[in-house]
């Protein structure tokens, strides 16, 4: 299944366009990817987050000043 593969990205909304590019990227390799606002849908932030987290194989921190001052981005990591 895609979550045995599935990258958690983690970003500032400050970084969301290159965040997206970088999910469009993997997944064009094959790799699928969980990506907030546009995987979360109708649900509530944090238990889709939650979910998420638990539920893909990898992690990967889009790491930008942005990102070290994010509240979002310090509760997922």
């Amino acid at each position: 299944p895609d979550s045995d593969r599935r990258i958690f990205i983690s970003h500032a909304t400050a970084d969301a366009d290159f965040a997206r590019k970088l999910a469009r990227d993997l997944e064009k390799r094959g790799w699928p990817t969980w990506i907030s606002p546009r995987d979360i849908g109708s649900e509530l932030w944090v238990p889709a987050l939650g979910r998420a987290l638990q539920s893909s194989r990898h992690f990967l921190l889009v790491l930008t000043p942005d990102a070290l001052k994010s509240a979002w981005v310090e509760w997922e990591i």
